[in-house]
This record gives C-alpha cells, sequence and structure tokens, in this order.
C-alpha cells in the first residue's frame, strides 16, 4: 500500500474521539500504553481522546492500528 492510501484509509477508520476513549479503557490499556504502542507520549493521546487534536501521518496509522487490534480483543466494535 502507498502511504497516501494507508493514511486515507486510516482517516476513514479513525473512530470519533469518545469512542477511542471507549475502546482503550474497554481493554484495560492506559494512555501511556496506547501512546507507546502508536510512538506518541501520553499527552497526545489525551488530547486525540478530548478530541482537541487529531492524530496525523504515521502517527495516525499507527494510532488506529492499535485501536483496531484493541477493538478486535474486547469484541467492542468501533
Amino acid at each position: 500500500m502507498t502511504a497516501i492510501y494507508t493514511r486515507a484509509q486510516a482517516r476513514r477508520l479513525l473512530p470519533p474521539p469518545p469512542d477511542r476513549r471507549r475502546i482503550r479503557l474497554d481493554a484495560g490499556a492506559s494512555q501511556a500504553e496506547v501512546a507507546a504502542e502508536s510512538g506518541v507520549n501520553q499527552s497526545s493521546v489525551h488530547r486525540w481522546e478530548l478530541g482537541t487534536t487529531t492524530p496525523r501521518g504515521s502517527h495516525l496509522v499507527a494510532y488506529v492500528d492499535v485501536l483496531l487490534r484493541l477493538s478486535a480483543i474486547t469484541g467492542v466494535p468501533q
């Protein structure tokens, strides 16, 4: 997949901010754990869950991947 396609797909799959938090909490993961998996710091995940900022580029792709994997583990749909 090309980078532009991957980012476009990730933007489409990114859940709304309240759902991002719900997915993480249902999986029992901390913001710090999600941040480490996404390659960012905890404050970035915090802002993404509040909706004050939106992940971009490779961080977006990594974050959506983490959310999809957590959602699959918990059986909670996005």
